[in-house]
Formats: C-alpha cells, sequence, structure tokens
C-alpha cells in the first residue's frame, strides 16, 4: 500500500492510501469515495482504451 495525493485542480487535492497491483483490471476510483471528496464525476461520450506499461491493451473492457 502506498499513499497517493489525486489533483483535480489547483486547490484541490486528495490524499489516500492505495493498492497498487499490476494485475488489477477494473475500478480504480469507487463512485462513494469520489462523492466524499468532491470530485467531480462526468459521463463520457465514448469509450477510452487504455495501454497498460507493457505497451499491451489492458485485458479489461474499455473505460467508460
Amino acid at each position: 500500500m502506498t499513499q497517493v495525493e489525486l489533483s483535480t485542480s489547483r486547490s484541490h487535492h486528495v490524499f489516500a492510501t492505495t493498492l497498487l497491483y499490476s494485475q488489477a483490471n477494473s475500478c480504480f476510483m469507487d463512485q462513494d469515495f469520489a462523492l466524499a471528496h468532491n470530485i467531480l464525476l462526468k459521463m463520457m461520450h465514448c469509450l477510452v482504451s487504455i495501454i497498460v506499461i507493457d505497451g499491451q491493451p489492458i485485458a479489461s473492457v474499455d473505460i467508460t
């Protein structure tokens, strides 16, 4: 586990303890966490494909 700082703007910073898992393939931020820390959620109008550190596409579905 490691500490991270999320910056959503110049004045809004959230510190969190995270678990980094190289084979993770699902959500990386819970909606309840975002709401609790006033992180704006925005519906995306198109899918986003993710390329992981080894240059391969992520094994799970695209980000919506």
